[in-house]
């Protein structure tokens, strides 16, 4: 299924990718879903939220991939259309 954040500028299935990150994270260190959520940034219920189809905003990618000491695809990006 296609969702909003599968057009976003970071990429098609950044959204899944995002997803497939914190999942490994979570059975790396035998996290709950709601205890990486509220590690994560305070937030207990945003990987049920994901799991129901809800879109992340490019802010909220981004502070999990920091989380997961991941650099966001933006940045990334940003620096190889200015070079």
């Amino acid at each position: 299924m296609k969702t909003a954040s599968d057009n976003h500028p970071n990429g098609p299935g950044s959204r899944q990718v995002l997803i497939d990150a914190i999942e490994a994270r979570i059975a790396r260190e035998k996290l709950t879903c709601t205890g990486f959520g509220r590690d994560a940034f305070d937030d207990a219920s945003f990987l049920g939220r994901l799991d129901r189809g809800a879109d992340v905003r490019p802010e909220t990618a981004g502070k999990v991939l920091a989380f997961l000491g991941e650099e966001s695809r933006g940045p990334r990006f940003l620096r190889e259309i200015e070079a």
